[in-house]
């Protein structure tokens, strides 16, 4: 872009003149109005991570109508569903909502329990809820 000539004449003519024309007193610079605080862009804070399901915590035994089944802190249980018994290992979900029991015994089918609570289990083939020992029911 080209500027002309007379075009930079007269602004300099008058930032000339905006500078002659002082008073004799020398004029205090206005007190700065207060602003709005700064604002930072900043990203959305990151999810909380939930806590891991912990089985030391949920260990104990869940009964009902004569079954009974008993989580050990170690991973370990053992069951009495009606006549049959079993043993073997069990283990959560990373959300703690669902629980696999396998059983020692290859010939018996995985148990598995939706978590309704942390005092009820319930499982998912048929239904039945079981609740923690000492728990009201």
């Amino acid at each position: 872009m080209k500027i002309s000539k007379p075009f930079v004449v007269a602004i300099t003519c008058a930032m000339f003149a905006a500078g002659c024309n002082r008073s004799a007193e020398p004029e205090t610079a206005p007190a700065p109005e207060p602003s709005a605080p700064a604002t930072i862009a900043t990203e959305p804070p990151a999810p909380v991570a939930e806590k891991p399901f912990m089985l030391k915590a949920f260990a104990g035994t869940f009964s009902a109508e004569g079954n009974t089944i008993t989580l050990n802190a170690d991973g370990t249980y053992s069951s009495k569903l009606g006549d049959a018994s079993s043993d073997g290992t069990w283990t959560a979900d990373t959300a703690g909502s669902e629980l696999l029991l396998d059983p020692n015994s290859k010939a018996e089918a995985d148990g598995k329990y939706a978590v309704v609570s942390h005092n009820e289990i319930r499982a998912l083939d048929d239904g039945v809820s079981l609740q923690r020992a000492g728990a009201e029911r």
